[in-house]
């Protein structure tokens, strides 16, 4: 897969727990289809992540254009969620 990007904000009240959550998710989706682990939880400003009050992480799964991608997300839709829901109760 080309594009799996885990995300954290820098104005999450608490950092530290997010990154947790979200390296917890990459190994969710890793255990349980064929996307590879590219990277660790990284932070990033995004809108929909700011002033949570609880750890957040946001998780970008690939492009439809890509048939790599393309591919995982329609024949490993439920490993993928799997491995998250798995990993959400960390």
């Amino acid at each position: 897969m080309k594009a799996f990007e885990w995300d954290i904000d820098a104005n999450n009240h608490d950092v530290a727990a997010s990154e947790s959550l979200g390296n917890a998710l990459i190994r969710g989706v890793v255990e349980f289809s064929s996307i590879p682990n590219l990277s660790d939880a990284k932070c990033k400003n995004y809108i929909v992540l700011e002033y949570t009050k609880m750890p957040a992480s946001l998780i970008e799964c690939g492009f439809m254009t890509n048939s790599d991608d393309l591919w995982a997300l329609q024949n490993e839709d439920d490993d993928i969620g799997y491995g998250i829901g798995l990993e959400a109760n960390f």
